[in-house]
């Protein structure tokens, strides 16, 4: 009997294929124009620069919107139900600042 191997439809795979990858290189480049490359070179040489750009604008958005919640319930606190009042009519409450509501020494 005979039992050869069949080869593989490209050919010798192993063997050839250094030499098919490297034509497609050299085919790939040769097709693209100046301006593509440029641009290509361009992107891959500015990816870090445009990832840290994003990374710190993202940072500095949330830093300023921690600061802005921050300060709002700052000034929310700011105004708090001191002392309640009760009428005939129900109970109101009468709002007062806390910097009214510092102690001042007295000589």
């Amino acid at each position: 009997m005979n039992q050869r191997r069949r080869r593989p439809i490209g050919g010798n795979s192993r063997r050839h294929a250094p030499q098919m990858a490297e034509d497609f290189e050299q085919s790939y480049y040769a097709s693209l124009s100046a301006e593509q490359l440029f641009v290509g070179i361009l992107l891959f040489a500015f990816t870090p620069v445009i990832l840290t750009l994003c990374y710190c604008c993202s940072l500095v958005c949330v830093v300023w919107c921690l600061v802005r919640k921050r300060r709002r319930r700052e000034e929310e606190d700011l105004y708090r139900p001191q002392r309640s009042y009760y009428t005939p009519g129900g109970s109101f409450l009468r709002l007062e600042r806390y910097d009214s509501m510092e102690v001042q020494s007295e000589p």
